[in-house]
């Protein structure tokens, strides 16, 4: 279980920019499993709050070099990580066709994103994995190792 999920955080697809590759997804599963680790996040169901926001902002600063072409906007990898095979968004109402309909506007915006999207879920097996301090530091091992050399 836990080489599948240092091989998917290793390979996350990402947009690349003059050369850069868009830290955004692995500053969100950084800040996701820092909020596990502090008993803010509780369950595999993450929902875009305030202090996951926060968190992925602080995370920014300590990862990303300041001159990067990237912005830090929290709601682009919370959506974006749904391209993934280990996060999927679950909207509020309307389900399929809400998220068809987001994705032919500006889905990364948090105001949209906390109207329209209920949570991400994340299989509860790669839950396990982050609550765990052992498996959580090979994850975020790999995601430091992968994407801020």
């Amino acid at each position: 279980m836990l080489p599948y999920y240092l091989d998917k955080f290793s390979n996350l697809h990402c947009n690349k920019m003059k050369g850069e590759v868009a830290p955004h997804k692995a500053i969100m599963l950084l800040s996701v499993m820092d909020l596990i680790a502090s008993g803010v996040i509780t369950s595999n169901k993450i929902e875009f709050t305030e202090t996951l926001e926060e968190r992925f902002k602080s995370n920014w600063k300590r990862y990303v070099k300041t001159d990067s072409v990237f912005k830090p906007n929290a709601g682009t990898p919370f959506w974006h990580l749904s391209y993934e095979p280990f996060w999927r968004l679950v909207p509020f109402c309307g389900g399929e066709e809400t998220l068809a309909q987001l994705k032919k506007s500006n889905p990364y915006s948090s105001g949209t994103i906390r109207k329209n999207i209920r949570y991400a879920e994340i299989g509860s097996e790669l839950f396990e994995l982050m609550k765990d301090e052992n498996y959580r530091n090979k994850l975020k091992d790999i995601l430091v190792k992968s994407f801020f050399k």
